[in-house]
Formats: C-alpha cells, sequence, structure tokens
C-alpha cells in the first residue's frame, strides 16, 4: 500500500434529528448541573461529550502500512497490525478485534465505521481471511 487509506464519519451528520436532541439533552443537563456548581457543570459537560464523542463528533480513520489511527476533537488513537488478531465484516464497517488470550484483550478492538470498499482489501493483506 502506498498511500494510506482515510475517510471521515460522522454519524451525527447521518441522523441530525437524533442528533439535536441527543445534544439538547446534554445542554440542558450540563446548564441544570451549572446551576448548582459550576465544578460540576465543567464535569458534566466532560464527561457528556467524551462519553457520546463517537457518535457526536466527527472521525477521521486512516488505515496504512503500519496499523490503524482515528481521530476525533475529543479522542485519538492509534494501533499497530501486531495489536489485531481477526476481523470481519459487519453492519456499517468492519470489525478489528483485538490481539491476545485474555477476552478482555480480545475486546479491545476498534470499529473502522463507513470504510469503504478498499478496506476490505488492506485488511485481507493485512490480518488474512475475515473469521
Amino acid at each position: 500500500m502506498e498511500a494510506p487509506l482515510t475517510w471521515s464519519d460522522w454519524p451525527a451528520q447521518r441522523r441530525p434529528g437524533v442528533s439535536a436532541l441527543a445534544a439538547l439533552v446534554i445542554v440542558a443537563f450540563v446548564g441544570f448541573a451549572a446551576h448548582f456548581d459550576t465544578a460540576l457543570g465543567l464535569l458534566s459537560a466532560v464527561v457528556l461529550l467524551g462519553s457520546t464523542a463517537e457518535a457526536m463528533l466527527p472521525t477521521r480513520f486512516e488505515v496504512d502500512e503500519q496499523g490503524v489511527s482515528a481521530t476525533n476533537p475529543l479522542r485519538a488513537f492509534r494501533k499497530e497490525w501486531a495489536r489485531f488478531g481477526a476481523w470481519r465484516p459487519v453492519e456499517g464497517g468492519f470489525w478489528l478485534d483485538g490481539k491476545g488470550r485474555a477476552r478482555i484483550l480480545r475486546r479491545r478492538g476498534v470499529f473502522l465505521r463507513h470504510a469503504p470498499a478498499e478496506a476490505e482489501q488492506v485488511l485481507r493483506a493485512r490480518l488474512g481471511d475475515p473469521s
């Protein structure tokens, strides 16, 4: 693979009504918490945005020679190919299983949402056939 395969996904853009409702609930709760204590309001904002960031904020994915990375405004990670044991197509993308004997290590996978068709070729080349 010469150039990295990159794409972006923003689930909130696909379901604007649900996203607007979720944003409204977050703002209302943060406002309610901030009414009692500013620090509590700030903590609420961080926790709620952090827990919904994958759905509410755009994510940029990159698959290259070294591994897989995903970046959104609140979180970024990079995992090397050696950390994956298997992959499988799922509705809306591909799931990459973590590698390890312990179940908890295998659960530490990555969901490549709305990946382009070329991603399957890269996954086959790096991790073999889907499991």
